[in-house]
């Protein structure tokens, strides 16, 4: 079944929800609005969700297009919050095979979408700063999260450790993700910048 701009819209939005929410922004159209992350859902549906899909340079600007019009229509007003349900259950069933597959065509994961895995892990803290927000996955996920954030001391290599715990559980993600080379390396490199300097920047670093 072909990709259409409707199932690229969501996974556009789950790639951008836990970004959007640890920028403290509310709406979808907020995030359109702001430079960086209206500029990262461009880029992301151009450059990386829409690879593939087509052979056709014009047929996938078209899809990509049509995508973005998709969300600008049809989702600007809706509020990131009640979009974060089953956060982490919808990032795997989206996203965890675009991420992995793209680095089987590429060689290198999907910097758009290692941001995003890295901003997912962490959201499920339920708080980045001042800014707090509910963690809408199911109760074995969130217990997964409160024994992994418990081994963070605010260095480098507790952030390893609570990522190798995320990773590990298959009952989560079908797969240990340790077991995928570089895999840990990518999302843990971006998720200690998006902790020790913010998402802002890691977002400028894209």
């Amino acid at each position: 079944m072909p990709t259409t701009p409707e199932s690229l819209k969501n996974s556009a939005l789950v790639a951008t929800l836990p970004l959007a929410q640890l920028s403290g922004l509310k709406t979808v159209g907020d995030a359109l609005k702001d430079e960086l992350l209206g500029r990262y859902l461009k880029e992301l549906i151009t450059n990386e969700l829409t690879v593939g899909q087509t052979s056709a340079s014009d047929e996938q600007l078209a899809l990509s297009t049509a995508t973005i019009e998709a969300i600008r229509d049809k989702e600007a007003n809706q509020k990131w919050e009640k979009l974060a349900t089953n956060p982490t259950t919808q990032w795997k069933d989206l996203l965890l095979s675009p991420l992995l597959d793209g680095k089987s065509v590429s060689g290198k994961f999907s910097p758009r979408l290692v941001i995003s895995f890295a901003a997912l892990v962490a959201h499920s803290r339920g708080k980045f700063g001042k800014i707090k927000f509910k963690c809408k996955d199911s109760s074995q996920i969130n217990k997964l999260y409160a024994e992994a954030w418990r081994e963070y001391d605010e260095s480098p290599s507790s952030v390893r450790d609570l990522l190798s715990i995320v990773f590990e559980e298959e009952s989560v993600w079908q797969q240990d993700l340790n077991a995928i080379s570089g895999l840990h390396r990518s999302v843990s490199t971006v998720l200690i910048d998006i902790l020790d300097n913010g998402i802002t920047e890691a977002l400028r670093r894209l």
